[in-house]
């Protein structure tokens, strides 16, 4: 049981404390991009992991598309 609580732990632990995107978008003027919204950047990769950890259907153009 206590092996359990610590290989669980650990795999939270590693999860979290993996760096991520932190790329912040460049600020503009919004009156010339009123019209133009961006999408956040994030890592896709961790999306998809924890879509096939959860046993959910990858989304179009995964990483693990082929798991």
């Amino acid at each position: 049981m206590h092996r359990l609580i610590l290989i669980i732990s650990s795999l939270v632990s590693l999860i979290l404390g993996c760096s991520h995107s932190s790329k912040q978008p460049e600020k503009k003027n919004i009156a010339l991009v009123a019209h133009k919204v961006e999408e956040p950047q994030y890592n896709r990769y961790w999306n998809d992991l924890a879509r096939f950890l959860a046993g959910l259907p990858p989304l179009e153009g995964s990483v693990l598309d082929s798991i």
